[in-house]
C-alpha cells in the first residue's frame, strides 16, 4: 500500500442540471486522498513501532545458588528495530524511546540432579524489581520453566531482567539453547 499522489483536483465543471448528490467534485477527491493518506501515516507508523522485538540469551552456562534468585546475563540477542536493545553492560534489555508497553516471556532450562522437592524458579524484573516468577519441583536432569507472555507497562530506559534460583540442589542455567527473554513492543 502506497499514498495516493497526485496532485489536488480542481473542479472545472459546475453542471447546475445534474443533483448535487450525483456530483463527485473536487473536494470529494481531495477529502479522500487526504483520508488515505492520513491513515497511511498512521498505520506505517504502528507497524514500525510493534514491529520491535528481541530475543535474548545467555552466551555461557551459570552455576546458580541454592538459596537465592539470580540474574542470569543476557549476552547475546537476535532483535528487530531499533526500540528494544540488549545492555551489553548490565546484562539485560533496556527500552528505548516511544514505547509505553511491551509484552515480555522467559523461558530457563536448568541442569541438575536433585531430588522431588528441588525447587527451579524464573523470575522477571523491572528495573531490579520482580514482577512475575514460576517455579516448579522435580528431580529431572534437564527441566525447563516458563513465564508465559503478559503485556506490562514501560517507559524509556526500563531494563528487563531474567533471574533463577534453583533451590535445595547445585544446578545450573542452561545457556542458549532453551534459556531466553523474550520482549514485544506492543505499544
Amino acid at each position: 500500500m502506497s499514498k495516493i499522489t497526485f496532485n489536488d483536483k480542481s473542479y472545472i465543471n459546475e453542471n447546475a442540471d445534474i443533483p448535487e448528490v450525483n456530483k463527485i467534485t473536487d473536494a470529494n477527491i481531495n477529502e479522500i486522498k487526504s483520508v488515505v493518506n492520513d491513515n497511511y501515516d498512521e498505520h506505517t507508523d504502528a507497524i514500525a513501532l510493534i514491529s520491535n522485538c528481541i530475543m535474548a540469551q545467555p552466551s555461557t552456562s551459570k552455576t546458580l545458588s541454592t538459596t537465592n534468585y539470580e540474574k542470569v546475563p543476557l549476552e547475546t540477542a537476535t532483535t528487530v528495530g531499533t526500540k528494544l536493545t540488549l545492555d551489553n553492560v548490565n546484562k539485560c534489555v533496556s527500552v528505548g524511546a516511544g514505547v509505553s508497553k511491551v509484552m515480555i516471556s522467559g523461558n530457563i532450562l536448568f541442569s541438575t540432579g536433585g531430588t522431588s522437592s528441588t525447587r527451579r524458579g524464573l523470575s522477571l524484573y523491572k528495573n531490579g524489581t520482580q514482577i512475575m516468577y514460576n517455579s516448579i519441583k522435580g528431580d529431572t536432569t534437564y527441566t525447563g520453566c516458563s513465564i508465559a507472555p503478559y503485556i506490562i507497562d514501560v517507559q524509556e530506559n526500563d531494563t528487563l531482567e531474567l533471574w533463577a534460583i534453583n533451590q535445595g540442589a547445585t544446578g545450573s542455567v542452561i545457556a542458549n539453547s532453551g534459556t531466553w527473554l523474550t520482549v514485544r513492543v506492543v505499544q
